[in-house]
């Protein structure tokens, strides 16, 4: 499956500033792909519109040359899940009952999820290894383990594509990279992922494209291990960024320095 956005322009209604600027992108799946940028450059709105939740003021996003628009929302949705940056839990349902939510695109109008829907449900709670949460209530785990349900219920689904915005920031260091090892295994086995995030060195460890947002534009989009460059992310970010070797390893990661 093949998602692509086509020269597109977003404002928010009342708002002279244009914040996404004739973006282009187009993602195949299986793979991966980051999206950068500073506070403010556009890349949860970018992933809004590629989700169906805004509507770009010009350009489209297309599935398999088909604009989004096109598809009913269940079409959609066994197609992408979407995992937004938060999330505020309002009724006190179990982690099980949230995780079977994802069965919504395939049951009809009104119907009940039935015995194979709990079964797919559980399969990805032990998959993200937090099936111990099976029944305690969303609104009573942590920040964190309400990241990992709602990723559950995105993969009850059963999509091709997830759209995730900022999905580690509510996960301590460990937990971080916990998260990133399974995206990079549901890639391995054939998903494709296009997340947001703060951290370039989560670029790295995912490999894949890398598309560098900034003032609107893409300022690069093309390998990771080209993108996430000294120079780059001294110019996003406006300080100094050193990106180094480590030791022993073929990985790099990124070093801040001082302004």
């Amino acid at each position: 499956m093949k998602i692509s956005v086509e020269n597109l322009h977003f404002s928010y209604p009342g708002s002279s500033r244009e914040i996404l600027k004739g973006l282009s992108l187009q993602c195949e799946t299986p793979g991966e792909c980051c999206v950068l940028g500073v506070n403010g450059a556009g890349k949860s709105t970018l992933l809004k519109c590629m989700a169906g939740q805004e509507k770009p003021g010009s350009g489209r996003v297309l599935i398999d040359g088909r604009p989004i628009r096109e598809f009913s929302v269940a079409e959609f949705a066994r197609r992408v899940a979407y995992i937004p940056q938060s999330h505020n839990p309002t009724f006190p349902f179990s982690v099980l009952d949230v995780a079977v939510m994802g069965r919504a695109a395939y049951l009809p109008r009104f119907a009940t999820p039935g015995p194979r829907d709990f079964e797919i449900a559980r399969e990805k709670l032990e998959f993200l290894k937090i099936g111990y949460l099976e029944k305690k209530l969303y609104t009573e785990i942590s920040g964190g383990e309400r990241q990992l349900v709602m990723l559950a219920a995105a993969l009850t689904q059963e999509p091709k594509l997830l759209l995730l915005d900022e999905p580690t920031a509510h996960l301590d260091f460990g937990n971080q990279h916990r998260f990133l090892m399974v995206l990079q295994r549901l890639v391995n086995e054939g998903m494709g992922v296009i997340m947001t995030s703060h951290f370039p060195d989560h670029a790295l460890y995912l490999g894949g494209m890398t598309a560098v947002l900034k003032d609107g534009v893409f300022a690069f989009c093309g390998p990771s291990s080209e993108a996430i460059t000294t120079e780059r992310l001294t110019s996003l970010y406006g300080l100094p960024v050193t990106v180094v070797g480590i030791p022993g390893s073929s990985r790099r990661t990124c070093v801040p320095g001082e302004l």
